[in-house]
């Protein structure tokens, strides 16, 4: 069972790491085989340094992968002396020299987080560290006020960790596996935070995916029509899109990246079922204010356009993604 579980969680984080554009996130809901656990147990971080505890803690269960942070948990510090915790949001601050265990609870289960706090200026004094504090300061400040911008933010931070990468040996420290997003660096037999305000890029990005069922601001479709005259497909939403929406996918869509907050193309999986097998990407276009989005057929494997069919039944894919399954006769 546990082998299970570990296989489990490390096919979760890959695609949580790797693929955020396309798996579905947010918000986890309280199922049976709901685990919680922190991405690194033992943490150096220095005083006066403040992060969100629930960034770093994963939940995983049997259909979805998500964080803490997205959730309705509680949180307790073994000494609040050393590092204080908000109950409610997981906001953590070190106080002192020392070291702190943090209890997180969630859907009846509990991870445990060793922090040690060390004196100022012990961690992350190069100038690398600097700009990615710096990156992920600009993040955090936004995060709730103007979430299109610190989308933009997470794509300036999301380089200076590129940066990092490529010149880790010469530092002669890198970013962990679980370090894309948040600026946790390994160093020794404990992860120093670098960038503890980095986490809140991860958050950000899952919240904000509005192709992921799981997230809190997804794309709801109501219906699809299907036009041979504009050879076309046209999805209606429930809501307008937002510029935080429409700033996330022309960032990370997949067609190109871009910094727009008004308009943004990203890529849709679509089905024939009148041609058997038939599988399509298309290219869907969508503006800040508009409940419309209009997409243009490609074959998947040429790449050619695709001319609408009239009779034929096209589907966004699938019941299990943002499409939820709508299908549309093309007239």
């Amino acid at each position: 069972m546990k082998e299970v579980l570990k296989r489990k969680i490390a096919l979760y984080l890959s695609i949580l790491l790797v693929l955020p554009t396309v798996f579905g996130l947010l918000p986890a809901r309280a199922e049976a085989a709901t685990e919680i656990y922190y991405q690194d147990p033992e943490m150096w971080i220095e005083v006066g340094q403040s992060f969100y505890i629930g960034d770093y803690v994963n939940v995983i269960t049997d259909t979805s992968a998500t964080m803490l942070s997205m959730c309705k948990a509680s949180y307790t510090s073994s000494k609040p002396s050393v590092v204080s915790i908000d109950k409610k949001t997981g906001l953590a601050k070190a106080k002192k020299q020392g070291i702190a265990r943090i209890t997180a609870k969630y859907a009846g289960k509990k991870a445990y987080f060793e922090i040690e706090v060390v004196k100022k200026k012990t961690l992350g004094t190069t100038t690398t560290y600097k700009k990615l504090a710096q990156q992920a300061e600009k993040v955090a400040k936004v995060f709730e006020s103007d979430p299109a911008e610190a989308i933009v933010r997470c794509a300036q931070y999301g380089k200076e960790i590129a940066k990092i990468n490529q010149n880790s040996e010469k530092l002669g420290w890198y970013l962990g596996s679980n370090g894309i997003y948040e600026g946790v660096t390994k160093k020794g037999v404990k992860s120093c935070v670098l960038a503890p305000m980095g986490g809140r890029a991860a958050t950000l990005m899952t919240v904000y995916n509005p192709l992921a069922t799981r997230s809190a601001k997804v794309f709801r479709p109501t219906k699809m029509t299907a036009s041979v005259k504009k050879n076309t497909l046209t999805v209606t939403l429930k809501e307008k899109a937002t510029d935080a929406q429409v700033a996330w996918l022309s960032l990370y869509g997949g067609v190109k990246q871009s910094v727009s907050k008004k308009k943004a193309q990203f890529f849709v999986s679509l089905i024939s079922d009148v041609t058997a097998g038939k599988y399509y990407y298309g290219i869907g276009t969508v503006k800040t204010g508009s409940k419309e989005i209009t997409v243009k057929l490609t074959d998947i494997n040429t790449g050619k356009r695709v001319k609408i069919v009239k009779g034929h039944k096209y589907k966004l894919m699938e019941k299990g993604s943002w499409g939820l399954g709508k299908t549309a006769v093309a007239k």
